[in-house]
């Protein structure tokens, strides 16, 4: 048995080592583009030259040798290769209700909490050379988007719904996959109805979908919407708003048990030998497909507060 336990797990791992990916590469790049055109110009300029001055080729990884010539492609950088792999998400014991203050980073581990503090350290130090801040900054665009993805805030022993299995509209590659990619390209089909299910083609393409939707979702943004949004300043505020979805039945990642517990299935408390499949149908993605607009919109105005503030002493200045 335990063999049998100890390769389920391994798959697993490995299954969900290529799932959590939180919105995809057009994902993080909407929701970064959508800051950037939130910046004041002193914070805009001095991201531009963090992102000409990035890291490319120089992380002492051989497959890193393109640079990425926008912030909001810059924020896919983390995903490309995958690294810091416990720094994207937060992983919670099922008994927990609700995310507060209290509730970060469990048993001092490294999660997405210390991953947005450190690098928001290292970004506000002049005496850090530019390409550590510039990748200072990628990662923060990264791990602010990450925490707006419901299922990055979630449970470790399923692998935040990548032992979920799925079928139908969304294929096979887990719950967990259905928010980082398949509802996200049903919102930019949405915003793009005359090319389809967006973007299935070229890089090229998934950067320029990417900017597009991040100018229409930027356009829609109220002012009202937006100060109400900041009014929750805190990461672990937005994580409690993730974490609120995450157990919400029709999310169908866990089944409440008594009003105790989010269990993995009616009858398993956690993933064990077997795993359980939800069947994914058009209404299912039509459903959460404002939620998710919901969330890119409400990253990227998060990341541009952040990052003005960081980037910009006047605009720190007013907004302590």
């Amino acid at each position: 048995m335990r063999r049998i336990l100890f390769a389920l797990a391994a798959a697993l791992t490995l299954g969900w080592a290529s799932q959590a990916l939180a919105w995809g590469n057009p994902g993080h790049a909407t929701v970064c583009q959508i800051a950037y055109l939130r910046l004041t110009n002193t914070a805009r300029q001095e991201v531009d030259r963090l992102v000409a001055a990035g890291p490319w080729g120089k992380s002492g990884n051989a497959r890193r040798t393109a640079a990425y010539p926008t912030f909001g492609q810059a924020c896919t950088f983390p995903d490309n290769p995958h690294e810091r792999g416990d720094e994207h998400f937060v992983n919670y014991p099922r008994s927990l209700r609700a995310v507060t203050a209290q509730t970060q980073c469990t048993r001092g581990l490294l999660c997405i909490f210390s991953a947005i503090e450190g690098e928001l350290a290292i970004l506000a130090s002049q005496r850090t050379p530019q390409a550590g801040r510039a990748a200072a900054l990628f990662y923060l665009g990264h791990w602010i988007g990450d925490l707006h993805q419901p299922l990055h805030v979630s449970f470790g022993d399923d692998f935040g719904g990548g032992a979920v299995n799925t079928t139908g509209v969304c294929g096979t590659d887990g719950l967990h996959s259905v928010w980082d990619k398949c509802i996200v390209l049903r919102v930019f089909r949405g915003l793009h109805p005359a090319t389809g299910d967006l973007p299935t083609t070229t890089t090229a393409n998934q950067w320029s979908n990417a900017g597009a939707a991040a100018t229409e979702l930027q356009r829609t943004i109220t002012p009202a919407q937006a100060a109400a949004w900041l009014q929750s300043g805190a990461p672990w505020q937005w994580a409690a708003e993730s974490y609120a979805i995450t157990l919400r039945p029709d999310v169908k990642y866990c089944i409440d048990h008594q009003g105790q517990e989010c269990w993995y299935s009616a009858t398993s408390r956690v993933l064990g030998t077997t795993s359980r499949t939800v069947n994914i149908d058009d209404a299912y993605v039509n459903g959460f497909t404002d939620e998710v607009t919901l969330r890119l919109q409400q990253a990227g105005v998060r990341l541009a507060h952040v990052l003005n503030r960081a980037l910009d002493p006047a605009y720190a200045a007013q907004h302590p």
